[in-house]
């Protein structure tokens, strides 16, 4: 029996070490990437402002209340340049309410210019508010 050298089995070694390697890295390349869920604040000039997240795995855009829950969650089309939704809501039958509620916006992603439009949360204010201005995370400040 021939006895095989140990350069030989250094290679081999080095070579398994190799392959194992990429598999490993294209094993990762194929799962399927995570899309983060982002939260921005979107100012309007006068000072109002409203806070959206936006998950992008699941393609839905909330409005999110002041206790950092829901308002309102809707479905949304999301391209490279944009994020886009709208949600009719149930009419509340009030007196003076609108009379087609909605949940409504855009978000251009290259410019962070957004609109957001959506049933007032003081009853008595009653109508739709709305901002229009720049988005950022919620971890930025203006």
């Amino acid at each position: 029996m021939a006895k095989k050298s140990g350069f030989f089995q250094a290679r081999l070694s080095a070579a398994l070490l190799r392959c194992a390697a990429l598999a490993g890295a294209l094993v990762l390349l194929a799962l399927p990437a995570h899309a983060e869920v982002v939260t921005l604040v979107c100012q309007a000039e006068l000072g109002f402002s409203a806070t959206i997240r936006i998950d992008y795995d699941r393609k839905t855009v909330d409005l999110v209340n002041s206790e950092g829950s829901a308002a309102y969650r809707a479905p949304a089309t999301i391209t490279e340049g944009g994020v886009a939704w709208n949600l009719a809501l149930p009419s509340s039958g009030e007196p003076l309410a609108p009379a087609k509620p909605h949940f409504w916006g855009s978000l251009n992603r290259l410019s962070g210019q957004g609109l957001i439009e959506y049933p007032h949360a003081d009853r008595a204010a009653r109508g739709h508010a709305g901002v229009t201005g720049p988005c950022r995370r919620a971890t930025q400040k203006f």
